[in-house]
Order: structure tokens, then C-alpha cells, then sequence
């Protein structure tokens, strides 16, 4: 496991693992809701937005995915990487 964070109304947890898979999981039910794309890389970081509709995952970059339907919504990359 790499990162796991509750969203901030308390209805469901990501988790974000080894497997390069990110899931959505609603734990009141014991059930995974969605799995997000398939990263290139391995997400250290997951957080919710305050409303708890959409995250952020980051690597060296930052992506946005639409929390209720696993739709990616942009990526920002990092000055870090050198550009394309």
C-alpha cells in the first residue's frame, strides 16, 4: 500500500497500491466502487477534493479523476520533468 485516504465526507476511501491500481472503496459496505486507470507509475500521494467529487493522485505529475466515475478530468505536469 502506498497511500490510503478517507474522503472528507467519511462515505468512501482510496487507496492507491504496488499494483499501480487506484480504488475507490466504500468500507460501510465492504465493497471496491472503481478502480481508476492504470497508471504508468506508482501513485505515492491520493487526496480528495473538499467536496469529495473528484481527486488527485501524483506521482511527478498531478491528476484530476472524477471521484464517482473514474474519469480522468487533466494532468499537470511537474517543472521536475523535462519537457517532451
Amino acid at each position: 500500500m502506498r497511500s490510503l485516504s478517507w474522503s472528507p465526507d467519511g462515505k468512501r476511501l482510496v487507496s492507491a497500491a504496488d499494483d499501480r491500481m487506484v480504488r475507490i472503496w466504500a468500507p460501510a459496505i465492504g465493497r471496491e466502487l472503481l478502480r481508476l486507470p492504470s497508471p504508468a507509475n506508482v501513485y505515492p500521494s491520493v487526496a480528495w477534493s473538499p467536496c469529495s467529487r473528484m481527486l488527485g493522485t501524483s506521482d511527478r505529475s498531478l491528476r484530476i479523476f472524477d471521484a464517482t466515475r473514474g474519469y480522468e478530468l487533466g494532468a499537470k505536469l511537474s517543472h521536475t520533468q523535462p519537457s517532451p
